[in-house]
Order: structure tokens, then sequence, then C-alpha cells
């Protein structure tokens, strides 16, 4: 199975080491077969974090790494694409995540809008 990884932010040296240091990537959208599944990478410690401050932390398609660098986040991907992780989300058509963040489906925030306009690509498989 193909599958395309969407860096929304981007994919720089300066942003990889941003985002090392934040130690959560929430900017990550997949595409498979032309439906998109957004999500979350975090690190168990930002995970601990986010535990202490509001005490319980979920969301849809979290995925939690040792090190936040692209490799490691490729590398997952493509371990569940062969275990068939995304076989049990809601994916959405591409003109569903322009007109809004996949996370609003589950929260009532308003969320930023993503772009693909600056995004860089990865295909595996």
């Amino acid at each position: 199975m193909s599958a395309t990884i969407y860096f929304l932010n981007g994919d720089t040296p300066e942003l990889e080491g941003h985002y090392y240091e934040k130690e959560y990537r929430d900017d990550i959208v997949v595409e498979i077969n032309k439906v998109f599944y957004e999500v979350y990478f975090f690190t168990q410690d930002s995970l601990i974090r986010e535990f202490r401050l509001d005490g319980f932390f979920a969301m849809p398609g979290l995925i939690v790494l040792d090190v936040m660098k692209k490799e490691t986040i490729i590398t997952s991907i493509k371990y569940l694409l062969q275990v068939g992780f995304f076989d049990s989300f809601k994916g959405y058509d591409k003109s569903t995540i322009l007109t809004s963040n996949f996370s609003m489906q589950y929260y009532v925030n308003k969320a930023v809008e993503l772009s693909f306009d600056n995004a860089a690509s990865f295909q595996i498989g």
C-alpha cells in the first residue's frame, strides 16, 4: 500500500529542530487512495506534560514516538500502514479538509484552516 505524507508547515532543518524541541507535531496529513487522515505525533514526555496540565488527553490519530524527527515519523507511518492502523479511522476527501481542520469533527473550538500550498510531501510504499 502506498501513501503520501504531507508536512503542512514544511520540511526544513529549522522546522525539524523546532518540532524536536517542542516534542509534538500537529501539522501532518496522510493521504491513502485519495482519502486524507490527520495524525498527531507526540513524545512520551510531551504527553506526560499534557496529562499533568489537563488530567486527561486523547485524540483520534494519536501516535507516540521516542523522538520527534522526520525519519521516525515516516518510519512509523510505514509500519502503521503495514498493520492496518488507518483502516479503523474515517478519512476525509480533500475538499473537506481544506474547509476545516479534522479536529473540528471532534472538538468545538475553531481551528486554523489547513493548506497544502507550502507543504512538503513524501511518497512511501
